[in-house]
């Protein structure tokens, strides 16, 4: 039980016990990433019931000129970049497995493993959800909250912030409270409905429907690619994330520009694949290699300053205040200029751009070693994996 509340490293620290070894993964540090983007999106939820720090950034005006509302502090409680986060990942390691198979020619393997990923993806998201949401209707009913009553009554003394969620219904008999728990469940997954779904059981479910869908176009977009040359399905990718940005989407674009991420990298790591006449394909050194043995000192010089400043325009993006849009602070308000008017979620435009040039690094930069670590790696165990308060729920989710 112990090994499983807490990271090892600071079961390491405080029993001496020796941590199990083990060879990270190129994709590691996307363990560790999904831990801080967990975390950060308690914070969020946390702070937001007592203050709009979270939302709103530094010099808007006199109330909101505190040192945790400037751009570096924001990544430990900015919900809105984290959900961006969740949603690259998403794309790329829902597409990698399948897209590995599609380079190697595995056709048959192909359909199978779709066909399972995509009859797995609804249980996956969905049953962690209504076992959530059934607990909470259970204990709604049996009045297990109604110590929080008076609490809610005095919403403005208790929680001074702008979060707005109240307490479920309690309704007479548990008939009535099973019933509006099944209408929330249809409501929830009624994949056609775009607009977002704000359950009153857990109002954070929201983007289950969108990771859903998008996973549904992803793999259908996989199958439809299939049999074309790799570069064509990577600007197939590239092409429809244009579409759907140009009408206004902004989870369609994450999810698919995670898999031609994923599909650049295959094509990096199998650079022989795409000579025809290639002999010596298993001798070849990797691509990293190979660039680090023919780059010149100067190019390489010009190549880390750029993916310095890559990253840092990165981290500038992501740190987009989440009312950035309607009330502009400094720093941010020559942005607004260039984010379309049709475009439907604007705070959501620049924070995406800014996770997707964070992804788009395909080199390992101490970034990425730093989050690759056990520490990261361990801090995205179960209970902070889902988002708030589903973490019992997903724990459901394991049982295999």
């Amino acid at each position: 039980m112990r090994s499983f509340l807490e990271p090892r490293l600071a079961i390491a620290t405080l029993w001496s016990e020796n941590p199990a070894s083990k060879e990270l993964s190129s994709t590691a540090w996307m363990n560790g990433l999904r831990g801080w983007a967990a975390f950060s999106v308690f914070n969020f939820h946390y702070l937001f019931a007592f203050t709009d720090i979270v939302s709103v950034g530094y010099g808007y005006d006199r109330d909101h000129r505190q040192i945790f509302a400037l751009p570096p502090f924001r990544l430990l409680y900015d919900g809105g970049t984290c959900v961006n986060i969740f949603f690259v990942i998403s794309g790329y390691v829902c597409s990698s497995q399948t897209l590995k198979l599609v380079s190697s020619k595995r056709m048959p393997d192909l359909g199978k493993t779709l066909s399972t990923s995509l009859f797995r993806r609804w249980f996956r998201l969905y049953l962690p959800c209504m076992c959530m949401m059934l607990i909470t209707a259970l204990m709604t009913h049996f009045g297990l909250f109604g110590f929080t009553d008076g609490m809610m009554a005095e919403r403005e003394k208790f929680f001074p912030g702008p979060l707005a969620e109240d307490n479920l219904t309690r309704f007479g008999s548990l008939r009535q409270q099973l019933v509006f728990f099944a209408t929330e469940v249809h409501q929830l997954v009624d994949i056609w409905n775009v607009k977002p779904v704000y359950a009153k059981h857990d109002p954070h479910l929201w983007t289950i429907p969108y990771e859903y869908r998008a996973s549904i176009h992803l793999y259908l977009t996989i199958l439809a690619l299939a049999q074309c040359h790799c570069f064509v399905r990577l600007g197939g990718f590239v092409a429809l994330s244009a579409l759907h940005l140009s009408l206004g989407r902004w989870e369609m674009p994450l999810f698919l520009l995670g898999a031609a991420i994923a599909q650049y990298r295959i094509i990096c790591d199998n650079p022989s694949s795409l000579l025809p006449n290639s002999r010596q394909s298993e001798q070849m050194p990797s691509n990293a290699a190979q660039n680090g043995e023919n780059r010149s000192l100067l190019r390489e010089r010009v190549s880390k300053l750029v993916r310095l400043l890559a990253f840092a325009v990165a981290l500038y993006l992501m740190t987009y205040p989440i009312a950035g849009y309607k009330r502009p602070a400094p720093g941010y308000i020559w942005i607004n200029n260039y984010i379309p008017r049709w475009y439907k979620r604007k705070e959501k435009l620049p924070k995406s751009i800014g996770v997707l040039m964070f992804f788009a690094d395909s080199h390992n930069t101490w970034v990425k070693l730093c989050l690759a670590c056990i520490w990261c790696m361990d801090l995205s165990f179960t209970p902070l994996d889902m988002q708030f308060p589903t973490g019992f729920g997903g724990l459901l989710a394991t049982i295999r």
